[in-house]
């Protein structure tokens, strides 16, 4: 089943979409409660067909960050599957709100990161970066822990001089500044220190069981995939290392925010969907046997569906 997705045809786009449809179904049938900061109320129909399309736009625009820059071995669309496999089990992605906002704005930092056309971050590059951090702030003031972990990975992409980090805090400040001038102006709601209070902690008892179970069973083939990654000719490679070095950050960077978050469930830290994505895609591309690919994929596939069923028997469906 994986070999359908491991070259970029026609044929594979039209089973992405057909994967989508599948595994989102029964959350359509059966609708999930979100307890996103805010989400459009759009009907049923119109909200969950407008999210899997910005969900599929997400997949195909991740599935172009990893093989046009060359950082998989083949041309394939199986970091897009991936991609649509883990979300499927997010179920505020079912819903045109915050979480939806949040990962399309993460997915374009990542992408400037990314970028293989220049070989530092310049400075215009790094205020764009700052205003896209700064709308993610302004949504999920928790996230503005991530600020360090961006300042690691400009430093390590490198620099086009010390202006490129002021450029990074000047985009922040910038687009703070003006989207707090908005909500004042326009009566919004300003109460971001309290939201921040309110979503800053370490309430270790608000997680379930099946998210300890969805963090461990996707970290551990993202860990593998990284490992193999490292045993890999690839990894002498400067460029893709970088890459897969940003991709680690996030996965650091999404650890720490939820770590010091009040709500340590799955489906309100869309952060961990790249890292994870990107290096069990790695993890299932790397190995050329069929049969052990095949295999590992096939119990992907139902861990995934378990923990769907799961998830709905939770809402004492």
């Amino acid at each position: 089943m994986l070999s359908l997705f491991k070259n970029q045809q026609p044929f594979a786009l039209v089973l992405l979409l057909l994967v989508l449809v599948v595994f989102r179904l029964p959350f359509f049938i059966f609708p999930l409660e979100t307890n996103g900061e805010f989400y459009l109320h759009l009907g049923k129909w119109m909200g969950f067909g407008l999210s899997s399309i910005l969900v599929f736009a997400q997949a195909i625009w991740l599935n172009y960050i990893i093989t046009d820059y060359k950082l998989s071995e083949e041309k394939t669309v199986v970091p897009a599957l991936i991609w649509i496999l883990i979300t499927s089990i997010n179920k505020e992605l079912y819903y045109v709100g915050d979480i939806l906002i949040v990962s399309s704005l993460y997915l374009m930092i990542l992408h400037l990161f990314i970028y293989t056309e220049e070989r530092f971050v310049s400075v215009g590059r790094a205020f764009y970066i700052g205003i896209l951090c700064a709308i993610i702030f302004f949504i999920h003031p928790q996230s503005i822990l991530l600020i360090p972990v961006f300042l690691i990975i400009i430093y390590n992409k490198g620099i086009e001089s010390i202006r490129t980090f002021f450029a990074f805090i000047l985009g922040v400040a910038a687009m703070g500044f003006w989207t707090f001038s908005a909500s004042y102006l326009f009566g919004f709601d300003l109460s971001w220190i309290k939201r921040f209070q309110d979503s800053f902690g370490l309430l270790f008892e608000t997680y379930s069981a099946l998210d300890l179970a969805k963090y461990i069973l996707l970290i551990i083939p993202a860990m593998i995939g990284f490992t193999s990654f490292l045993m890999s000719s690839r990894s002498n490679l400067a460029t893709i290392r970088k890459a897969f070095f940003v991709f680690v950050l996030f996965f650091i960077g999404a650890v720490i925010e939820t770590i010091f978050s009040d709500d340590l469930s799955f489906s309100r830290h869309p952060l961990f969907l790249f890292p994870l994505s990107i290096l069990i895609a790695e993890f299932l591309l790397i190995m050329h046997k069929k049969v052990w690919s095949e295999g590992i994929f096939s119990t992907f596939v139902v861990t995934i569906i378990a923990f769907i069923v799961l998830e709905l028997k939770v809402l004492n469906f």
